[in-house]
C-alpha cells in the first residue's frame, strides 16, 4: 500500500490517497480516496488498506497498524470549529469496518502526536500527546473487537517540563511499553540535563505501571528525538535520532531492554 498527500486534487486544500500493490509492485487498484474533507495541513499519511473512509471534519494526523491475520485499526487526528481529538475505526482482512468510527480520547485538550500498536491478537494501544499541564503523553488499549480494555490514562508522571511524540508497542500477553520525548523549557531546563531526552515506562496487561517512567538516552548531549518502541516477549527496543554521538552529525540509537 502507498499513500501521498495531494493538494488540490479535488478542489482547494489537502487530500489523503493511497493504491494498492500486491507482492510483486502489480496494482491492485486505482488511486482512491482515503480522507473525504480536505485539511489546510495534513500530516503522515501512513500505510492504509481499507474504503474510502468518511470523515466528519478536517483529519491532520493518520497512522495505522495491524495484526498477523491482517486486520488493523486506523487512527486519526481530526479538528473542527469545536474541538481536537482523536478518532478511530477498526477493519478486518478484506478491509471491511468492523467499528463505527469512534472517539478515543475522553479529555478535550488534545494536542496529537498519535501512534497505534496492536499485536497478533488483535489488541491494540492508542497513545498521543495531551496538553494537560504543560503537555503529558496519555494511551488507551482495546482489545480485538475495539471495546476499550484499559480507559484514558496518563503515561508521563514529570510535572514540570512538556512530555510528547510518544511511540507504543503491545506484546501478545498484553503488557505494552510507551517511549516518548521529554522537553525543555523556555530556560533551558530539560529532564536529562541538555536539551530533548528519550523517557521509557512499562506496564502490564492490566495497566498497572511496571514501575516509574526512566530515561532511555545515555549520551545527553543537545537533542534526543524522532522516538519509536517495539516489545516481543517482554524484549523491547527503543530507537530515537541523537545528535553529535560520535561528534559530527545526526545518528539513529536504540538500545534494548529485558523483561525485567
Amino acid at each position: 500500500m502507498v499513500t501521498w498527500l495531494s493538494w488540490g486534487q479535488r478542489g482547494e486544500g489537502n487530500w489523503i490517497y493511497a493504491k494498492r500493490f500486491d507482492s510483486s509492485g502489480s496494482p491492485q487498484s486505482d488511486n482512491f480516496l482515503v480522507s473525504d474533507n480536505p485539511a489546510d495541513y495534513q500530516e503522515i499519511p501512513s500505510l492504509v488498506e481499507a474504503e474510502d473512509l468518511e470523515f466528519e471534519s478536517e483529519p491532520e494526523q493518520i497512522n495505522i497498524a495491524g495484526d498477523e491475520n491482517g486486520n488493523f485499526v486506523i487512527v486519526w487526528v481530526f479538528e473542527n470549529e469545536d474541538s481536537r481529538g482523536i478518532r478511530a475505526r477498526l477493519y478486518d482482512n478484506t478491509a471491511k469496518p468492523k467499528s463505527e468510527i469512534f472517539q478515543v480520547n475522553t479529555e478535550e485538550d488534545v494536542q496529537g502526536e498519535i501512534s497505534v500498536s496492536m499485536n497478533n491478537a488483535g489488541d491494540f494501544i492508542i497513545s498521543w500527546m495531551g496538553e494537560s499541564g504543560d503537555g503529558n503523553v496519555f494511551a488507551k488499549v482495546y482489545n480485538s473487537s475495539g471495546e476499550v480494555r484499559i480507559s484514558d490514562f496518563q503515561v508521563s508522571n514529570y510535572p514540570k517540563l512538556k512530555q510528547g511524540y510518544p511511540s507504543a508497542g503491545i506484546d501478545e500477553d498484553g503488557s505494552f511499553v510507551i517511549a516518548w520525548e521529554t522537553g525543555v523549557s523556555e530556560g533551558g531546563q530539560s529532564q536529562d540535563g541538555d536539551k530533548t531526552g528519550i523517557s521509557a515506562r512499562r506496564f502490564n496487561a492490566d495497566g498497572i505501571a511496571s514501575g516509574d517512567e526512566f530515561q532511555v538516552n545515555q549520551h545527553w548531549r543537545d537533542w534526543q528525538e524522532e522516538t519509536g518502541a517495539a516489545i516481543h516477549n517482554g524484549l523491547f527496543v527503543v530507537t530515537w535520532m541523537s545528535t553529535e554521538v560520535d561528534g559530527d552529525a545526526d545518528d539513529i540509537s536504540a538500545r534494548l531492554f529485558n523483561d525485567s
